[in-house]
C-alpha cells in the first residue's frame, strides 16, 4: 500500500495498517464490501490466508471469499476490473495454499468480468518489521557459516521486487477494460539459482558460508510433515514442499505483456 501511494485508493481490511485512505471493516462479507465495490472501478484483491495448515480455513479464506466477490462484482459493478493475486505455488500439487489460489482462479475465469488473475512469486521489498517475506527468511539464513543446498540449489527462483508490483498494478488499472490482459498471468522476477541467490546474500553481509549440497528430500518431506502437522507458523514451508516438484508456471508474462522491466537481483540485494 505505501509502496503504490495512488492517492484516489480506498484500501480495505480487518487490520489497523496506519496507511492513507484506509478503512478498517469488521468482515469481508457482503454488508462491508458491496458499498466500496458499487463505486469501485477496480477491485483489487489481495486477503488470503497464506500460513494456514488447516484446509477448511484456507478453502474458506481463499476460495469462497473470491466465489462471493465475483457474486457481488456481478451484480453490484460488472463493469468494474477485478486484479486478484494468486501465487505461482498454484501449479504446486502438494501446497495446501497454492491449491486454493488455483481453485479460486478457476472461479474467476468461469465468469465473465473484467479479470486479471496475477501468479507473483517470492516478494521482496526493503526490509520493514510490518512486511515479511521468504526472501526476508533466507536473508536471515545467508548469515550462518554453514548452509545446505537441497539438490544442490539447483533450482530456479524468481524474487520479485514490490515496486515492480506496482507498475503493472498501475498499467492493468489504467487499461481497465481491456479483453487483451484478462486471463492468468506469470508475474515473477527474473529466475536465479537457488545457490546463487543464497551466496549474494551472504556476501551483501559479509558472510562467506560454506555450502553442503543435501538431497531434495532433506527439504521435501520435513515440509510435508510440517504441513500434515497443521503447524502455525511463519517458515516458508510451502516453499520447502515445492522445491522438489519442479513445477513451472507456463502462464503467460505480465512484464512482457506490459512491455515492462523488472528489477534485476543485485539492485534488490542492494536496495534491501
Amino acid at each position: 500500500m505505501a509502496a503504490a501511494d495512488w492517492p484516489d485508493a480506498v484500501w480495505l481490511g480487518r487490520k489497523e495498517m496506519g496507511v492513507a485512505n484506509y478503512t478498517r471493516i469488521a468482515a469481508y462479507d457482503r454488508e462491508h464490501l458491496a458499498p466500496h465495490i458499487k463505486s469501485a472501478d477496480v477491485v483489487l484483491h489481495l486477503a488470503a490466508v497464506i500460513r494456514g495448515r488447516v484446509k477448511d480455513e484456507i478453502n474458506a479464506a481463499n476460495v469462497d471469499l473470491v466465489g462471493d466477490l465475483v457474486n457481488m462484482m456481478e451484480e453490484c459493478n460488472p463493469g468494474a476490473r477485478l486484479i486478484f493475486f494468486s501465487s505461482d505455488l498454484a501449479t504446486s500439487r502438494y501446497s495446501l495454499y497454492g491449491r486454493s489460489k488455483r481453485r479460486a482462479e478457476e472461479l474467476i475465469g468461469a465468469r465473465g468480468l473484467d479479470a486479471v488473475c496475477l501468479r507473483s512469486s517470492m516478494i521482496a521489498g526493503k526490509r520493514d518489521a510490518r512486511f515479511t517475506s521468504t526472501l526476508d527468511a533466507l536473508t536471515e539464513a545467508a548469515r550462518r557459516k554453514v548452509l545446505p543446498l537441497p539438490g544442490g540449489g539447483d533450482f530456479g527462483v524468481r524474487p520479485l521486487w514490490i515496486e515492480d508490483i506496482v507498475v503493472v498494478l498501475t498499467a492493468l488499472i489504467k487499461n481497465k477494460g481491456d479483453a487483451a490482459d484478462r486471463g492468468v498471468w506469470s508475474m515473477g522476477g527474473a529466475e536465479i539459482r537457488f545457490k546463487d541467490l543464497l551466496g549474494k546474500l551472504a556476501a551483501a553481509q559479509d558472510n562467506k558460508p560454506i555450502f553442503v549440497p543435501l538431497p531434495l528430500w532433506c527439504a521435501t518431506w520435513p515440509g510435508k510433515v510440517l504441513l500434515w502437522l497443521k503447524l502455525q507458523s511463519q517458515a516458508p514451508i510451502d516453499f520447502l514442499v515445492a522445491v522438489g516438484e519442479g513445477a513451472k508456471d507456463d502462464s503467460p508474462d505480465i512484464f512482457q505483456h506490459l512491455k515492462r522491466d523488472r528489477t534485476d537481483i543485485e539492485r534488490i540485494i542492494q536496495s534491501r
